[in-house]
């Protein structure tokens, strides 16, 4: 299956860091269910900047279904439609409306992601309840800071590393035990570090930032490639290979920044 941006119906235009981040959100969390393939994030958003048909961008994912929505968000209401839609007959496998608010965001990607794989497998296994089952609802405010920091940090821009460390900052302020958060600060830190000047400052503030997610969350795999990028932008690359290899054990698709400095680190003898 594929899953391919939300639409931002907001009237003010300005909910993109968060349509994209539900989308994020489930495309990782039915990536977690056995024998579920998810095709590539950066193809189906390729596909479908190019205003495609589902049915070809189907085709071309080679995909058997592909989940689709759309978000409305005033003030702390939200309005969230998705449809998963069968790429043969270009007819919906399901559909729903979910309005809510912003406390129930996590209610509202549990059910889309248990829906998905239910509409798929035919029936949840206790696997696949245990691969969809969140192990920790961050504050919602929290999260939606957290949100948009992804999506100025994904820019990869000096300008935006100071933006986006800004919002996790904010979110941890909320929720201090928001270990992504945490991740992202760390992220955010070794990114500026590798490529804009190589202060000490940012390397030290990279790993320690990336040890609290670790401490706050031994099993978060975002925690455990944080580590490994802080270690191996330090040269330390024997000791960041342990921490990308625990992070590719917990999530195999972790995400194409850790694919990144996995090779990275790889050409200089891990």
């Amino acid at each position: 299956m594929a899953v391919l941006p939300f639409a931002d119906l907001s009237a003010a235009q300005d909910q993109g860091y968060f349509c994209d981040g539900i989308a994020k959100e489930l495309l990782g969390v039915l990536a977690r269910i056995e024998g579920l393939r998810v095709a590539p994030r950066t193809s189906a958003v390729h596909l479908h900047h190019q205003r495609l048909d589902i049915r070809d961008i189907g085709r071309q994912l080679n995909v058997n279904a592909v989940l689709e929505g759309s978000v409305r968000k005033a003030g702390d209401r939200l309005r969230i439609i998705a449809q998963l839609i069968d790429v043969a007959s270009g007819y919906n496998l399901w559909s729903e409306r979910f309005d809510r608010t912003l406390d129930d965001i996590f209610a509202i990607q549990d059910e889309i992601a248990a829906r998905t794989a239910q509409a798929l497998r035919g029936v949840l296994t206790a696997q696949d309840e245990a691969a969809l089952r969140r192990e920790r609802r961050e504050d919602p405010r929290a999260y939606d800071y957290y949100l948009r920091g992804r999506k100025l940090l994904d820019q990869l821009l000096i300008t935006r590393f100071e933006v986006a460390r800004e919002m996790f900052r904010k979110a941890i302020e909320i929720d201090p035990e928001f270990a992504r958060a945490w991740a992202n600060i760390s992220l955010t830190h070794a990114y500026e570090y590798f490529w804009f000047g190589r202060r000490p400052e940012h390397l030290k503030a990279a790993l320690a930032a990336a040890r609290r997610a670790v401490e706050l969350d031994p099993n978060l795999a975002e925690g455990r490639a944080a580590v490994g990028f802080a270690l191996a932008y330090g040269d330390r690359f024997e000791e960041a290979r342990g921490h990308f290899e625990r992070a590719l054990e917990i999530g195999p698709r972790v995400g194409r920044r850790t694919s990144f400095t996995a090779a990275l680190v790889g050409r200089r003898g891990i």
